[in-house]
């Protein structure tokens, strides 16, 4: 019998200008995980994957929104049944826009 506690990473991403990736977070047990982020200065292009490992190597995408999107305000995807030990989060970048930022936040559970 597996268990499973709620992860919540508030702001993991904060305020960031530019390609980032954070450390893995142990999340073993959680099966789903959802995604929400933010971005002010208008961006036009990058994207932000939430990443699942199951070595805290190897990394695979679970989820991800495109940058271009969330200029009508902040945006969440989710993704289900996948159970992984570990997730982080990948900003590619941040192209266009005046002084472009994103916050993103991610749980598990």
């Amino acid at each position: 019998m597996s268990y499973c506690r709620a992860f919540l990473k508030a702001d993991w991403l904060n305020a960031a200008t530019g390609a980032a990736t954070t450390s893995g977070e142990d999340v073993q047990g959680a099966r789903d995980y959802g995604l929400q982020m933010s971005t002010t200065g208008g961006p036009t292009g990058g994207a932000v994957i939430l990443e699942g490992s199951l070595d805290g190597v190897n990394w695979a995408e679970l989820a991800s929104v495109n940058i271009a999107l969330a200029g009508v305000g902040p945006i969440a995807v989710w993704a289900t049944g996948r159970p992984v030990k570990e997730i982080r989060l990948r900003l590619t970048g941040l192209t266009g826009g005046s002084s472009p930022t994103l916050s993103a936040s991610a749980i598990a559970a």
